[in-house]
């Protein structure tokens, strides 16, 4: 099994940069792809680039970025929604009268069945937090991690991931997540 390759969908200013780096930080033999939204140029198919897992991120002070969001989503062909996809929502400047309704992220959410986590990209050890939880994400993915396969997480995993969950929480029920491989 060949190393992964990710793609993070964003526009400018949602934290793609940042999330990037963070996960080549972690783990360099990642493939890690950027762009501001789908589809991809020259109407390549994800499939055929190889991308394993998508990252769509959306900054929660943008309205902008939920739009871009929102047709990006409906480009993604549905075998991306069975646990190879993630959404990313970073709080970083987020003031009320600007901001995305939290409802809408958690409806569009739904309607994928997309998990949706929470960070503020400017803080590192929450940056640091989110890419751990998507390096977790990606391996159960791969089916790198024991104990735990990507359709067992998917079976015990809520719909959505409750709002505030602190960065550091884990992603799944802590008695099924054994040592990573």
């Amino acid at each position: 099994m060949g190393e992964p390759r990710i793609l993070v969908i964003g526009i400018e200013g949602t934290g793609t940069r940042e999330i990037s780096a963070c996960l080549l930080k972690q783990d360099s033999s990642m493939d890690v792809l950027t762009c501001s939204s789908l589809p991809l140029p020259g109407d390549r198919d994800l499939h055929e680039c190889g991308i394993q897992f998508i990252c769509f991120m959306i900054c929660a002070a943008s309205k902008e970025s939920f739009q871009t969001l929102h047709s990006s989503i409906s480009q993604v062909d549905v075998s991306y929604f069975a646990g190879k996809c993630v959404i990313v929502e970073n709080t970083k400047g987020l003031a009320v009268e600007q901001s995305v309704e939290r409802e809408k992220i958690e409806q569009l959410a739904a309607q994928y069945d997309i998990p949706v986590l929470t960070t503020n990209t400017q803080n590192e050890s929450e940056l640091t937090d989110i890419s751990n939880k998507l390096q977790h994400l990606i391996r159960m993915n791969q089916g790198r991690t024991r104990h735990l396969a990507p359709m067992l997480y998917e079976c015990v995993r809520e719909t959505k991931l409750p709002r505030g969950t602190p960065a550091g929480s884990n992603l799944a029920t802590p008695s099924l997540v054994g040592n990573t491989t």
